[in-house]
């Protein structure tokens, strides 16, 4: 109720405001106003085009106009469209930030889309469903399900993947190629060329080696964490410089974390002295991490939106591995890589209550289930049954994998990526055109600036995934015991139709040329990831030159969603365990185990403020 009580006294000085501002502008019937914005001049030269096509074709077929406004990013955007969004004559659409969707959403800002979608022609099944699902939102219960009002649609959606330094790593004596899992086998048999136009024959170093189904190889002294901690890792080079193993990189294969960490050692200066790249790889975003394993920052404990946090939960994960499996609790029917929810997992019956141990794991009915020494006893018995027979497989927990996120940096860690105190005055991206970092995940906003800045051959990969293969101390061995899901996040832009417009057919006609074929086609044509999936296999796509990267960030939108700033109206919640983490605990002056327990409780009760 406290939360509900801000957002009346926000939005009543609010009102004051566009009730001052709705005598402002003209009111021309034919034209509708469109404030755009975007984080780099590449999105906007974008926006701009898919304007002046419409205008041309669809707008002139139906007189309608719009009225183009580009505004700068940022807190004076947000300021702007809060200060009009109740007016009267405030723009009609207007792009929307993902993360402050729901706080919008709110705010009663939004007109709601659902009958002028169902009245329309747009089909939303041609979007990326990770793009659409998103803009359902319940304000009253904090839920967001296919079953929940949409107020939104993406026009923008800039997934992440892993951008790579290919001169550094061919430098470091590593091949580099481009085929797919399917269809290495016939790349090993010389019957095809990957997608650099290379064949196995192509490489002499290669030919009695047969290249296994991994993001990187290497043939021996493979470095293996068995811990989940930084271990010992071995030079691939003789004393005269020459290498003393096959090493291959695939960025058609997602790598799994001991891989990259192979990789990132190999490409950091300080662990290896002839490397070009002073360090290895960076990321700032632990989702990868605990998404494919199956975790989360916060778990709905009655499918309401009663959400607890829960990236301290050290209980394990768990995995379809064949067939199906029906979760007790939620009776939801999961598929082969899906991972159990929170409410399946845990041995928790209907009508009991869920709550948070201080400890980072649960109570039930207020009693405590399982320990940190013996997580599996908080688990349901039928879950461990479809783990013995092969229906399940088992994860690691959410804990392991932001551990093995966060001891990438630090003499006290893996030290192959730098603090994130280092890049306080340059991004990281910066860092990566010119040359310090060897590996970086960013979004794909950032392919023009590679384009024009980068002065070395680059690529992109998917983004590591969590993978336990059978005999892990051996390179060539790709048989896999269990996997994580693909997963990472894809930053959303969207727009929406003022609740207060008096053109919102109008407003909607050109929303669905934005989010639809025509639109995304032109800005694919800029070289930005379109939402649409039926544009990937057009003649148009193929020709744009953009394939030999944009093809892994479009697999990606199949398995990427909104980042945690997304989950409730506002970061509140987030920056009271985020802040330390990804300041104190990366950049080594706060122990990761006093982390993961120091803010269990006043993250939890900030979540109760949003019900």
């Amino acid at each position: 109720m406290k939360k509900r009580a801000i957002f009346s006294l926000a939005m009543a000085s609010l009102l004051g405001v566009a009730t001052a501002l709705s005598g402002c502008g003209g009111n021309d019937a034919n034209t509708i106003k469109f404030y755009a914005y975007g984080e780099t001049p590449a999105e906007l030269i974008a926006y701009k085009a898919m304007v002046d096509d419409f205008n041309a074709t669809v707008g002139k077929e139906k007189g309608i106009k719009v009225a183009y406004s580009p505004k700068t990013a940022g807190n004076e955007y947000e300021s702007l469209i809060i200060r009009t969004g109740m007016s009267q004559n405030g723009p009609d659409i207007y792009m929307v930030p993902e993360k402050e969707f729901k706080a919008w959403t709110r705010y009663g800002l939004f007109s709601p889309l659902d009958d002028l979608v169902k009245g329309g022609s747009l089909n939303l099944d041609t979007i990326w469903k990770s793009s659409i699902e998103r803009y359902h939102y319940n304000p009253t219960t904090n839920t967001s399900t296919a079953s929940d009002p949409l107020y939104s649609l993406p026009i923008d959606s800039s997934p992440t993947a892993l951008f790579y330094n290919k001169t550094a790593m061919e430098t470091a004596g590593v091949i580099v190629i481009g085929v797919e899992a399917k269809d290495m086998e016939a790349w090993n048999n010389n019957e095809i060329a990957d997608k650099y136009g290379k064949k196995k024959s192509d490489y002499p170093t290669l030919q009695n080696v047969t290249v296994p189904k991994k993001g990187y190889f290497r043939s021996v002294n493979n470095y293996y964490s068995a811990s989940g901690k930084p271990e010992t890792w071995y030079s691939p080079y003789n004393n005269d410089g020459s290498l003393n193993c096959v090493l291959v990189f695939n960025d058609e294969i997602a790598m799994n974390w001991d891989e990259t960490e192979d990789l990132a050692c190999l490409l950091t200066k300080a662990k290896n002295s002839s490397s070009t790249t002073t360090y290895g790889y960076y990321t700032e975003w632990w989702f990868n991490y605990g998404w494919s394993v199956g975790g989360d920052c916060v778990a709905d404990t009655t499918g309401n939106g009663d959400y607890i946090y829960t990236l301290p939960d050290y209980t394990p994960n768990y995995t379809v591995l064949e067939g199906t499996y029906t979760g007790e609790y939620t009776g939801k029917t999961y598929q082969v890589g899906e991972s159990l929810e929170t409410l399946d997992k845990l041995a928790i019956a209907k009508g009991q209550t869920l709550t948070p141990a201080e400890d980072g794991g649960y109570k039930v009915n207020g009693t405590q289930i399982g320990s940190e020494t013996d997580p599996e006893s908080a688990i349901r018995a039928s879950v461990k049954t479809a783990v013995e027979d092969g229906t399940l497989g088992k994860l690691p927990s959410t804990k392991t994998a932001i551990t093995r996120f966060a001891s990438l940096a630090g003499a006290s860690g893996l030290n192959v990526a730098p603090y994130p105190n280092d890049l306080q005055n340059v991004t990281s991206f910066s860092q990566f055109t010119v040359g310090n970092i060897a590996m970086l995940i960013e979004t794909a906003a950032n392919i023009p600036t590679a384009k024009k800045e980068a002065q070395f051959t680059w690529g992109v990969a998917p983004l590591p995934q969590y993978r336990q293969y059978a005999n892990p101390t051996d390179g060539a061995d790709d048989t896999l015991v269990v996997e994580g899901r693909e997963s990472g996040h894809a930053e959303s832009t969207s727009v929406s139709i003022r609740a207060n417009s008096s053109k919102k057919e109008q407003a909607y006609t050109f929303m669905e040329y934005l989010v639809g074929e025509k639109g995304q086609m032109v800005k694919l044509q800029q070289g930005l990831v379109p939402n649409v999936k039926s544009l990937v296999d057009t003649d148009e796509y193929k020709q744009t030159g953009n394939f030999t990267y944009m093809n892994v960030f479009l697999n990606a939108m199949n398995n990427q969603a909104a980042g945690d700033w997304w989950y409730m109206p506002d970061t509140q919640w987030i920056s009271i365990w985020a802040d330390r983490l990804n300041g104190d605990v990366r950049n080594g002056t706060m122990s990761l185990d006093s982390w993961f327990t120091s803010y269990i409780s006043a993250t939890n009760e900030q979540l109760k403020e949003y019900k």
